[in-house]
């Protein structure tokens, strides 16, 4: 094979969608090298961007705040684009079927931060926050797109997009604009039960697993979950397991906005 060949060949690969690359052996390893330096490189990004925030919201100026306000629209549009360029990679290769559609809890957080730097509420901020710091870190350390190459673009993709959306809530702790009561932990625990209600009947029409509801990955808590009580006794785990950590962003970022009161 030629030179050109080779990078055409190298290119075409990068650009394959997840879906192509099932059953071709050619994933990466749950914490091999290239899965800890993606994390690495995620966790180091996400402190940079909430970081410069973080200096840009205390400095109380139009210029700032305007800038905040750009970062916002940009850490929540750079996921939705590139879901959609691996959505629409899929779809030109005949392979976007039902399972593939973006109803995954971190899509549903992608919404979440879009819909909060478009107009900022409480409401979808606490939802984001509460919901999207557990789901993005154990999207990050548990990734769903193991089958294709670490540094194929599903890696990327996944990747950056969970990356952003920690990036996304993280901002909002720091912008210290909300400031959770003890008792609105129930508002993202009632918008996951909400999100539940509506994803798990779908999924049990259509043989999809979003949110990992309809089975377990082969790897991680819920796959030993699932070994100790079979499916689908790992959900009371599972839904107990994700309450706490909710309940536990919540209680962190409240004990944090105490500290920063102005």
């Amino acid at each position: 094979m030629g030179l050109v060949e080779g990078i055409g060949a190298a290119v075409g690969d990068f650009f394959t969608p997840q879906p192509l690359w099932l059953g071709r052996n050619a994933g990466f390893a749950l914490f091999s090298t290239g899965h800890q330096a993606w994390v690495v490189l995620c966790l180091a990004l996400v402190l940079y961007l909430a970081s410069s925030y973080w200096r840009l919201a205390r400095m109380d100026n139009p210029a700032a705040t305007r800038a905040c306000r750009r970062a916002s629209l940009v850490c929540a549009i750079v996921p939705l684009a590139l879901l959609c360029l691996h959505s629409d990679l899929m779809a030109a290769a005949g392979a976007f079927t039902i399972e593939w559609w973006p109803l995954h809890l971190c899509n549903v957080c992608e919404l979440l931060a879009l819909l909060y730097a478009v107009s900022p509420n409480e409401f979808a901020g606490e939802a984001l926050v509460g919901l999207g710091v557990p789901a993005s870190l154990l999207a990050l350390f548990f990734p769903g797109w193991m089958v294709a190459p670490i540094w194929s673009l599903p890696s990327v993709c996944g990747f950056l997009e969970h990356a952003l959306v920690l990036a996304s809530a993280m901002f909002v702790v720091v912008g210290s604009d909300i400031r959770p009561k003890r008792d609105h932990v129930l508002r993202p625990l009632l918008f996951l039960a909400g999100y539940a209600v509506l994803i798990y009947p779908f999924n049990q029409r259509f043989g999809t697993n979003f949110a990992f509801v309809g089975w377990p990955l082969d790897y991680g808590p819920l796959a030993l979950w699932a070994e100790m009580y079979g499916n689908p006794g790992y959900l009371v785990p599972y839904a107990v397991a994700f309450g706490l950590i909710v309940w536990g962003v919540m209680a962190a970022w409240r004990a944090f906005a105490t500290h920063t009161k102005a």
